[in-house]
């Protein structure tokens, strides 16, 4: 459980290689702490491997984090980096990767430019969820948001409702309780903020990529929700 600079505490593991000595490190954030089985491949390697949960996710402290999805991530990526850096499994050197929601933390953090940060690989993500993502130049990507409603384990109630009597009511504001699901507060705040304001300033990293001094590997798949994106922030 790493504490961070207000005292929240994040759910942490730590995979190593089998023999003794500082390492390269390869952090990931999202949902949950770590990726499946990526353990094996970076540890084999020759890489310590660090998965944490993100605020409000999986194991992890600050409920608030699930409402409030992205808004603390560049200052607790930045106090996580410094933990790692501190441990004497690892060398100094840190690099983040991941898909979908594991790249949204590392485009957040790269602009604050901590010092053990050498590297990001995102992939099928890109810095700013106003561009595409949530929004695509301001036009609510339906299909993609409106999963945000039944991700949490409500998708029955909007089958029974019915898809297409679901996706078609209007207005789009209530999509979250028509089907009986419950108020859901990142629908609210995706469906209400239509222009590039401070709410998407928050989340996205357009305005701030001049700082990232760091590679960034940019991945993509071609039949994705990003490669457009990735092309034109490449």
């Amino acid at each position: 459980m790493v504490p961070m600079r207000d005292g929240t505490r994040l759910y942490t593991r730590i995979w190593k290689p089998e023999t003794e000595g500082a390492f390269p490190v390869v952090f990931t954030r999202a949902y949950g702490a770590g990726f499946g089985r990526d353990h094996e491949r970076f540890t084999r390697a020759g890489y310590v491997y660090v998965g944490q949960s993100t605020r409000g996710h999986g194991q992890s402290e600050g409920a608030e984090g699930v409402d409030n999805r992205f808004f603390d991530d560049a200052q607790d990526g930045y106090d996580a980096l410094t933990w790692i850096a501190a441990q004497a499994w690892c060398d100094g050197n840190i690099v983040m990767y991941g898909k979908s929601y594991w790249g949204m933390p590392q485009w957040l953090v790269a602009p604050e430019q901590h010092p053990n940060l050498k590297a990001i690989v995102p992939q099928n993500m890109n810095p700013d969820p106003w561009e595409r993502g949530y929004r695509d130049h301001g036009a609510l990507q339906l299909a993609h948001t409106a999963r945000r409603i039944y991700d949490a384990g409500d998708e029955e109630k909007v089958e029974n409702f019915g898809w297409a009597n679901w996706y078609r009511h209007l207005p789009l504001i209530d999509l979250d309780i028509v089907a009986g699901t419950p108020q859901n507060k990142l629908w609210r705040d995706y469906v209400s903020h239509s222009t590039y304001d401070d709410f998407w300033k928050a989340i996205g990293t357009r305005h701030k990529l001049h700082r990232v001094r760091i590679p960034v590997y940019l991945m993509g798949g071609w039949y994705d929700n990003y490669p457009g994106a990735i092309f034109g922030y490449y």
